[in-house]
């Protein structure tokens, strides 16, 4: 692809952004990255192998504004293949979608409920549960699982 190439996609993202809402009144620019890198492995005993792989991603950063109040998100997708992305369009509407949810938010009163986290905070999250679970198994002395904020996940067995 060629900077050029690039450059419109992000313009396009930017753009679908701004579009999508009289609300958007502005934006931190559409971003496109492309990365091409070669992994090379050795050791003492004459083991010498090597991959390639490439990289790519495309996003969109707007605010929005409404009675007074200012909100910011973004949208991205990221991709080995430049086919994997998702399109420059999809990127800024879902952009838009996302900074308008957070506009006007509503105060919820103290209670229990069930938790759904967003993709991203999900994500995170299992790393750290599956980073934090075989440590467990391998520590001579543990801490207790029973206080442990992810209980259920690390059983001892």
């Amino acid at each position: 692809m060629s900077p050029d190439e690039a450059i419109e996609m992000a313009a396009r993202a930017e753009q679908a952004s701004l579009k999508a809402d009289k609300r958007i009144t502005n934006t931190e620019g559409g971003s496109f990255n492309s990365h091409y890198g070669i992994k090379v492995f050795g050791n003492s005993h004459g083991m010498l192998q090597s991959y390639c792989s490439t990289r790519h991603s495309l996003s969109s950063c707007v605010i929005a504004e409404a009675n007074g109040d200012m909100e910011r998100d973004y949208a991205y997708t990221i991709g080995r293949a430049l086919g994997d992305l998702q399109s420059p369009e999809w990127v800024g509407e879902e952009c838009a979608r996302r900074t308008l949810s957070r506009l006007a938010p509503r105060k919820l009163s103290t209670m229990q409920a069930p938790v759904i986290f967003a993709n991203e905070v999900a994500t995170a999250c299992l790393a750290i549960w599956s980073g934090r679970l075989p440590a467990a198994r391998y520590t001579v002395n543990p801490p207790s699982c029973s206080t442990h904020w992810a209980s259920k996940f690390c059983q001892s067995g």
